[in-house]
């Protein structure tokens, strides 16, 4: 059952970040937004190249999270990628978040960089 609950965690994670692609609501405080970014006013990037960016960044993550979620629950995709599966999927989401920053956005920081410190220590939740 571990290995399901830690799958499901990699997919869920993954699949939040589908809000940047989907149709945002009406509120003004709506966090997924690939309309702003500070790469396009500080660096003086198209809006349409950063959008475009960020739909690559967000497509990247939502699979590769799925896809470290299905290896880590042993389910279709070989357990032994879901380490580099979850490094591709967070550094994109790190991207993704902070070219697109929203401060409600930090606790995905945070889910990110814990990834990646687990895999650094070559933590294994499982047996191999």
């Amino acid at each position: 059952m571990p290995k399901l609950l830690l799958g499901f965690l990699f997919a869920a994670h993954g699949i939040i970040h589908l809000g940047f692609v989907t149709p945002a609501p009406t509120d003004p405080n709506y966090p997924f937004s690939l309309d702003k970014s500070w790469l396009v006013t500080s660096i003086g990037l198209s809006v349409s190249t950063v959008h475009a960016l960020g739909l690559l960044l967000a497509i990247v993550t939502v699979s590769g999270y799925t896809l470290a979620g299905l290896s880590a629950a042993n389910l279709v995709v070989p357990q032994v990628w879901w380490q580099s599966l979850t490094v591709i999927a967070s550094v994109t989401s790190l991207l993704l978040l902070v070219f697109f920053w929203h401060n409600w956005l930090i606790l995905g920081v945070v889910i990110d960089i814990a990834l990646l410190a687990l895999i650094a220590t070559n933590w294994q939740p499982f047996a191999a």
